[in-house]
């Protein structure tokens, strides 16, 4: 059976698995590994430390520094695009022709690349951003990350057009999935990987909090 290869670009290191992004790449990760997948996998990193769990999942593991110079915020592309561009990525991505899986609109900025010209490219979308980033603008309360979220929330919708250069994109839930469907036609419903295969639950009722996500952002 001839092996199968597929390059990851991931937009944070995805270990540990400990918020709702990182928590979908990590146990995509792990899925296809058990599928025998050769995984080439692609990291920006800006704080996380290299992990070597993801040597143990992945083929190979390459990782490159997220540019997060503060005169970005003013460029054209979205801060969380412009912020994740690497020459070094894309040696590394012609080094073959294997499929190319992007993690989140953060790491397209190569996605209509004349070198990557012919190459199967499937965007997972995370989020439809532009919508994210205005929820955050309307309760952000801090006057400069307020304007931030705005005009990331503007350049964001421009800048999703791109996906319709994409082979495909992998929708988080079914009504992201209606709105790229709709807008591109190229979008499929592909559910959120996480490390729960099994129900566990206790007779009865009680009081609960449920936490997801980043509590940072």
């Amino acid at each position: 059976m001839t092996e199968q290869h597929l390059h990851i670009i991931s937009f944070d290191i995805p270990y540990p698995p400990n918020y709702g992004g990182v928590v979908d790449v990590f146990f995509k990760l792990r899925a296809l590994s058990s599928l025998g997948v050769k995984i080439h996998l692609h990291c920006f990193h800006y704080g996380r430390l290299v992990s070597a769990e993801l040597d143990k999942l992945c083929f190979s593991v390459n990782y490159y520094q997220r540019k997060t110079t503060k005169l970005k915020l003013f460029a054209k592309l979205p801060y969380i695009v412009s912020s994740r561009q690497s020459e070094e990525l894309m040696t590394n991505l012609l080094k073959d022709d294997f499929p190319i899986l992007m993690e989140g609109l953060h790491t397209t900025i190569y996605i209509n690349d004349k070198r990557l010209s012919g190459r199967k490219i499937i965007v997972r979308s995370h989020n439809i951003e532009h919508q994210y980033y205005l929820q955050l603008a309307a309760i952000e309360k801090n006057p400069f990350r307020k304007w931030y979220f705005k005009s990331e929330a503007k350049k964001l919708e421009l800048y999703e057009s791109v996906l319709k250069h994409a082979t495909s994109v992998a929708a988080i839930s079914p009504a992201e999935n209606n709105y790229l469907n709709t807008k591109y036609g190229n979008s499929f419903y592909l559910p959120a990987f996480h490390s729960n295969n099994k129900v566990n639950s206790l007779a009865g009722k009680g009081n609960y909090a449920l936490y997801h996500g980043n509590l940072s952002v």
